[in-house]
């Protein structure tokens, strides 16, 4: 065989509407926000210009919904004209938030292939569908699904089947494959299941945090979708450049498509006692994570450890206003969407763990919970049930693990605030 490259993708979320953003950023950082997505698409195409790939594949999640706007739809239409120019083919399945059932009729050029819909339940005989193209006399076969609903429970791993015939075979699999995280479980499957098909690459798409789940023979990769949209989304994002050489072998690497770059900022204030110097240590810390980077940040700050500053930081709202002006005063290219104080008076926990009050019998809780995440959410679910119900969008059961063991450390620094201010004693 000989060599090839492509640019694998996923998630783009074209269209995404960003109405809860609209009232967390001034107006000219949501339109910055929302550009950066917009044209994700077309930074794609460029990269893919530049690296002279032979195609292109997108694993899913295409559009945001299925009433994207127009106009979204005719701006990728310019991006497939633009690589069909090229004599570049695009790939493309639906994922569950554009499933292809449900969206507006529009015709693509004639070098994108769009999967078909899987069968909710595939009968014994269902085989993923195919195509075989020759690209310097190297036979490649690409086979995925599209969602034709916005929910696929079961796996589809097994439906899977390498064409005799060619000399690489890529597999696009939309689903959770392990652990899904934040993300709905939707066509559920394992990674030795994939392993099974005898495929050469697997592209991944649905998780939104770029991962290597296996670097070769096969390879399987979650590329990350390109363009973070919220702080949970950190980090720079990019898609994937894979290179094959004449013996079949994969190498990858990342090109960055992110031009806005979330981050979650944790300063570490123990032993502090003046706020200048806290305010400071937040800047030294913004400024190091933007340093040498052409992108646009917008940073949730996060400040914990023990110190003496613990009560002055109660009045959040007055030292984000001032880490906004000194960054405004330093003209770093960031823009600050939070601050969460987790910080702790200088109290011994220990000693206070041992009370026969309250506070004693409180933190024992605590500590016995933050070890065991089912004896947490046992010990959660009665006292917060009403809170978090799906009337507020807030099930408890989809709070995530790490969500839980945050709402027992913010329970954990309220009340050890109040034994700092002298209302609690051992």
């Amino acid at each position: 065989m000989n060599a090839f490259r492509f640019l694998h993708t996923a998630d783009l979320h074209l269209g995404t509407p960003f109405s809860g953003l609209a009232k967390q950023l001034p107006p000219e950082w949501l339109r910055r926000v929302q550009t950066a997505s917009y044209k994700v698409f077309d930074r794609i195409v460029d990269i893919a210009l530049e690296e002279r790939v032979d195609f292109v594949t997108v694993a899913g999640d295409l559009f945001d919904s299925t009433s994207v706007p127009m106009a979204v739809q005719f701006e990728l239409a310019r991006g497939f004209e633009r690589l069909r120019d090229a004599d570049i083919r695009v790939l493309v399945s639906h994922g569950n938030h554009d499933p292809l059932g449900r969206l507006r009729p529009l015709a693509w050029p004639d070098n994108v292939t769009v999967f078909a819909t899987a069968p909710p339940v595939p009968t014994p005989d269902y085989r993923v569908p195919s195509t075989v193209f020759t690209i310097r006399r190297t036979r490649v076969q690409v086979s995925g699904f599209s969602y034709g609903q916005p929910e696929i429970y079961q796996s589809l791993a097994d439906y899977f089947e390498r064409d005799a015939t060619v000399d690489f075979a890529l597999g696009l699999y939309h689903g959770a494959v392990g652990q899904a995280g934040d993300h709905a479980n939707y066509c559920a499957t394992r990674l030795e299941n994939l392993l099974r098909r005898n495929f050469d690459f697997w592209g991944l798409g649905h998780i939104h945090k770029p991962s290597v789940l296996r670097a070769h023979s096969p390879a399987v990769v979650y590329p990350g979708n390109p363009q973070g949209r919220h702080v949970k989304e950190e980090g720079e994002r990019g898609c994937l450049i894979v290179s094959v050489d004449g013996a079949g072998r994969v190498e990858m690497k990342t090109r960055v498509t992110g031009t806005v770059v979330w981050r979650m900022l944790e300063v570490d204030i123990s032993g502090i006692d003046d706020l200048s110097l806290a305010v400071h240590m937040v800047l030294r810390s913004v400024r190091e994570a933007v340093a040498g980077t052409g992108a646009a940040y917008v940073a949730r700050v996060i400040v914990k450890g023990v110190t003496a500053l613990h009560r002055d930081l109660g009045a959040q709202d007055e030292f984000e206003s001032t880490l906004e002006q000194e960054l405004m005063n330093a003209s770093l290219p960031v823009l600050l969407e939070g601050v969460e104080i987790k910080t702790r008076p200088p109290v011994d926990i220990d000693v206070l763990a041992q009370s026969s009050e309250f506070i004693g019998e409180f933190l024992r809780s605590v500590r016995s919970c933050r070890g065991d995440v089912q004896a947490a959410r046992r010990f959660l679910k009665p006292l917060l049930g009403e809170v978090f119900h799906d009337g507020y969008d807030l099930s408890f059961d989809r709070l995530s693990d790490a969500e839980i063991d945050e709402l027992l450390e913010a329970a954990q620094n309220l009340v050890l605030q109040h034994v700092g201010e002298g209302g609690v004693t051992a």
